[in-house]
């Protein structure tokens, strides 16, 4: 079977019947580093295009962020890892629930921005893209709570000692993900 239908088959028939725009002039003209829960401009005043490659027209231009803005990201990270660290593996839940949530609120305007900027069908991006992201952190939502130590008897030869492990967030951790579709 192709991915098409099975993709077909497995979208709910709502999302089979929804109209999305694909018109680009919603976009910001420049767009910018969002750092600390606000917009920043760029210390490097260069840009690039954000080209649509299934078009090849540009849909946006992407302000390339500098080294005060890459330092500034990570001191951001790190402060918010501590209050991270803080919460429960409840509340953590909590805190990853709502976010899938609002990634369901947001999912054809999600899917939009993804198929304009990768160039990857729009049918595509509506039932997988955006449905996989908001799995996921349904999925650890789910697991978060239940993370615990475990209690390790050590045995009557180690005097009857034990050990206790515990899971908790240790620190920020950096990723650069490459996203080629071809």
């Amino acid at each position: 079977r192709s991915l098409p239908a099975l993709l077909r088959r497995a979208a709910p028939a709502a999302a089979q019947r929804r109209t999305v725009s694909l018109k680009a002039e919603a976009l910001p003209a420049t767009l910018r580093s969002y750092v600390n829960g606000e917009y920043v401009g760029s210390s490097s005043d260069e840009t690039m295009p954000v080209v649509n490659p299934a078009t090849g027209a540009e849909i946006a231009r992407l302000e390339v962020a500098g080294q005060a803005e890459v330092d500034l990201a990570v001191q951001s990270a790190a402060a918010a890892q501590k209050e991270w660290a803080a919460l429960s593996g409840m509340e953590r839940g909590r805190v990853m629930r709502r976010a899938a949530d609002a990634l369901a609120a947001e999912n054809d305007e999600i899917a939009r921005l993804e198929c304009l900027d990768t160039g990857r069908p729009i049918a595509e991006t509506l039932i997988v893209d955006v449905v996989a992201a908001r799995d996921c952190l349904e999925y650890f939502a789910g697991v978060a709570p239940t993370l615990g130590g475990e209690h390790l008897d050590m045995g009557a030869g180690a005097g009857g000692s034990f050990a206790y492990t515990r899971r908790e967030p240790l620190g920020v951790c950096g990723g650069i993900g490459e996203h080629l579709d071809m």
